[in-house]
C-alpha cells in the first residue's frame, strides 16, 4: 500500500488540485484546536474516522502534542511536511499564489509546532535548511546575513539553555531539546530519543544490508538480515537502555524497532537494493 502510494505521487502528482492542500490544512488544524477546546466532542468524532484515538486528552497529562485527523502526533508532522512538499512545488509550478502559499507555510509550521514531536523537530530542521537553500542564489546577500544572525543567536540560546539546565516545558520536543544540550554520554544523543531510534535504527540497519548486496535481497528477507546485521547499528546506539526493545521469535532476539517498526524505505531497500532507487 506504501508503494502504491509512493507510485501515484511520483508520477501523478502534476493531477493534484493546490485547494485540496490548503483545504487540508485548514482542516487538520480546526481539529487540533477542537482538541484542544473540546476534548471529548473531538474524541467522538475522531472515533468515526481513525481506527483509534490514541492520546485521550481528557485524561491525559503528558509531553505528547496533538494530532488533528492523524492517528499520533508524529503522523501529523509528517503530513505538515508532505504537504509543504506539495506547498513549494505548486508555488514553484504558479499553481498557488504568493498570498495562499505563505498562509499555507505558516500552517505547516503551526502544526509541526503542536504535534510537540520530535520527529518533527528534524522536520522544522529539514524545512529551514531547504528554505535557505532554494532561496540562497536569489537573495545570497540577505540570505547569508541571516543565516548568520540566526546561527549566532542560535548559539547564544544554546549556552543560555545549557546555564540554566534547560528550557522549561512538559513538551517531548523540548525535553529532547534539553537532552542534547545538558547530558552527556558515550552515544551519540540524537538518537537516543525512542521517536529517533523507531526511525533511525530500521533505515542504518537496511543501509547496512544495501552496503553488501545492492541487487536486492527479495521479499521477506529483511527480519532475518535485520538480525544479521543489528550487531553494526547498535554501536550507534544505547543499546541497554529501556528505550532498545527486544521481542523474541523462534528464540532469536529482535530489536523491536526492525520487527514492528520498519520503515516502508528500510523494506524496499532491502528487498529491491538498487532497483528501489531508480524506480
Amino acid at each position: 500500500f506504501a508503494f502504491i502510494i509512493f507510485y501515484l505521487v511520483r508520477y501523478y502528482h502534476y493531477l493534484l488540485n493546490p485547494k485540496v492542500v490548503t483545504f487540508a490544512l485548514f482542516l487538520n488544524l480546526f481539529f487540533v484546536f477542537v482538541n484542544i477546546l473540546t476534548p471529548v466532542l473531538y474524541n467522538e468524532i475522531l472515533g468515526l474516522i481513525t481506527r483509534e484515538v490514541k492520546i485521550n486528552f481528557t485524561y491525559y497529562v503528558g509531553p505528547r502534542g496533538y494530532s488533528g485527523l492523524c492517528i499520533e502526533p508524529t503522523y501529523l508532522a509528517g503530513f505538515a511536511l508532505v504537504c509543504f512538499n506539495l506547498n513549494e512545488f505548486f508555488f514553484k509550478k504558479n499553481k498557488t499564489k504568493k498570498n495562499i502559499y505563505i498562509i499555507n507555510m505558516f500552517i505547516v509550521f503551526a502544526l509541526i509546532f503542536l504535534s510537540k514531536s520530535v520527529t518533527g523537530l528534524f522536520f522544522l530542521f529539514i524545512i529551514l535548511l531547504y528554505l535557505i537553500y532554494s532561496n540562497f542564489k536569489f537573495y545570497s546577500k540577505y540570505i547569508l546575513v541571516l543565516s548568520i544572525i540566526f546561527l549566532s543567536l542560535t548559539t547564544l540560546l544554546a549556552i543560555e539553555i545549557k546555564k540554566n539546565e534547560g528550557i522549561p516545558g512538559n513538551n517531548r520536543a523540548i525535553k529532547y531539546i534539553n537532552y542534547q544540550l545538558i547530558n552527556n554520554d558515550q552515544y551519540s544523543k540524537i538518537f537516543q530519543d525512542i521517536s529517533m531510534m523507531r526511525r533511525a535504527v530500521p533505515i542504518m540497519t537496511s543501509l547496512f544490508i544495501f552496503e553488501d548486496n545492492i541487487f536486492g535481497n527479495g521479499g521477506g528477507s529483511y527480519p532475518e538480515l535485520a538480525y544479521k546485521y543489528i550487531d553494526k547499528t547498535k554501536k550507534y546506539f544505547d543499546h541497554n537502555s529501556k528505550n532498545f526493545k527486544y521481542v523474541k521469535i523462534n528464540g532469536k532476539s529482535y530489536p523491536i524497532f526492525t520487527i514492528k517498526n520498519p520503515s516502508a524505505f528500510s523494506l524496499y531497500l532491502t528487498h529491491f537494493g538498487i532497483f528501489f532507487i531508480i524506480f
